[in-house]
């Protein structure tokens, strides 16, 4: 599938939004784009609007992790914005949220700073209307299989994603 990509700069960040897929086949024109316009730009952090983006695949992941070791000596990140089920799915199942953190807005992601921790711990089982009512939410997201609808609900109880954005979904 082919990627279409847009770049603007906004609170230091580089905003890339993504349309369709990154993988092998053209991870090599999303790292140009992103190392020219941070070049151009002199921006410390990378926010993928993901909202549109379909799939990433391992040469994706080694790309940003390339990216990440990049900018992080100078104190940037890599954040997503409104990340598909699939995305999410991926850098979480890789354990890689910590490097590539996930929120649920992009100007969540924007106003977002490192300094700034998110809640301790994850939420155990919810019996309660609302955790039946987030369960089932993320469930109509697509995020029930493998079960790991547990790792979901507790990433935006955590507030990596708001749950507006998980009940949208």
């Amino acid at each position: 599938m082919n990627l279409r990509m847009e770049t603007h700069t906004e609170n230091e960040a580089l905003v890339v939004r993504t349309i369709g897929e990154i993988s092998f086949f053209n991870v090599t024109d999303f790292i140009s784009l992103v190392d020219n316009s941070i070049n151009v730009s002199d921006c410390r952090h990378i926010v993928i609007d993901a909202e549109e983006l379909n799939f990433i695949d391992s040469a994706a992941i080694g790309a940003l992790m390339s990216l990440h070791r990049r900018i992080s000596g100078d104190g940037g990140s890599i954040r997503f914005a409104r990340p598909r089920a699939a995305v999410m799915q991926t850098i979480y199942t890789l354990k890689l949220s910590g490097l590539l953190r996930c929120f649920g807005s992009l100007e969540k992601s924007l106003d977002y700073s490192e300094s700034e921790e998110p809640a301790a711990g994850g939420a155990e089982h919810d019996d309660t209307q609302e955790g039946q009512e987030e369960s089932a939410g993320l469930e109509h997201a697509g995020v029930a299989h493998n079960g790991n609808i547990k790792l979901f609900r507790d990433i935006y109880k955590n507030k990596d994603i708001d749950q507006d954005w998980a009940k949208a979904k």
